[in-house]
């Protein structure tokens, strides 16, 4: 019996990447454990913040989320004032939150986080305006990247999808001037994408733009792409597979607060949502989310 959680929501969207059969294996593994499990299955984009809230409202012990990180991203957005933990269960194509949390890609794994007393993390959480970003903010080529990686190529190819639609978007990239000012000190460069990022995973276990990125080092990590050149992507993709040498025209900064203005405006991207701001503040919130590993 599980000594830890009494009574979980389990929120489950069923059209992210993963086509795994879920309910068998977890209905099996809360029975065995005695824990009560409401299961709530999306519909539209608005269930997963609504279904969050009903947990507040219940006081559930934990949220258990199965999907990508769209729905993950929806929960935390609720979740992150509470003492609620999430337990995230991969079903996505990238999951990014769950392999930066080194969470097992398998569901079988993943489970086994009911069957005892799981570590609690606690995860940065960063403040776009008044809106919290969890994972990272894009613009530039790095947001049309993303933009252009449709469900249907990654339903098709996988993690693959990204350094193809890289290589498409590098040809017609365009510098923009970032002016940056942080933790009070200003810096001014041209630059063809800007990242400003809470976690640091790519999408693959152990993959990282950078080596000092965190989720719980309480700093901003801020990157600028000054070339989109074959060789600097060539670089750039090498580094993060191996934890090499950076290429140079990728620059690095950390900052608990940063401040942007990008002209001309470029295409902007906050945890995976097109937004137009060519301004925009970025600073680290004082709340932590709470996450079971």
């Amino acid at each position: 019996m599980s000594k830890h959680l009494q009574r979980i929501i389990t929120i489950i969207n069923p059209a992210a990447g993963a086509d795994t059969p879920i309910l068998a294996a977890l209905n099996k593994m809360t029975q065995e454990q005695e824990i009560e499990n409401e299961v709530l299955v999306t519909q539209k984009r608005t269930d997963a913040k609504k279904f969050a809230r009903h947990a507040l409202t219940i006081k559930a012990d934990a949220v258990v989320v199965h999907g990508g990180d769209g729905t993950v991203v929806d929960v935390a957005s609720i979740l992150y004032k509470s003492t609620i933990p999430m337990i995230i269960l991969p079903g996505g194509t990238a999951n990014v939150m769950a392999k930066e949390l080194n969470i097992p890609m398998d569901l079988p794994s993943a489970l086994k986080v009911l069957t005892r007393k799981p570590k609690v993390v606690l995860m940065d959480v960063a403040l776009w305006g008044t809106k919290p970003l969890f994972l990272r903010l894009e613009a530039g080529i790095l947001a049309d990247i993303v933009i252009s990686t449709t469900r249907e190529l990654k339903e098709n190819l996988g993690i693959i999808a990204y350094p193809l639609a890289a290589l498409k978007q590098a040809i017609a990239a365009v510098p923009s001037t970032y002016t940056l000012t942080m933790d009070g000190k200003g810096i001014e460069m041209d630059g063809v994408g800007l990242m400003i990022a809470n976690v640091g995973n790519l999408g693959l276990t152990g993959v990282s733009y950078h080596s000092k990125m965190s989720c719980t080092d309480g700093l901003l990590d801020i990157l600028v792409l000054q070339s989109s050149d074959l060789k600097t992507l060539v670089e750039l993709g090498s580094s993060a597979l191996t934890g090499g040498k950076k290429p140079l025209a990728l620059k690095h900064w950390q900052a608990k607060k940063v401040a942007v203005k990008i002209l001309p405006s470029q295409t902007t991207v906050v945890d995976d949502h097109k937004v137009k701001h060519k301004s925009f503040t970025i600073t680290m919130a004082k709340e932590k989310l709470k996450v079971l590993v």
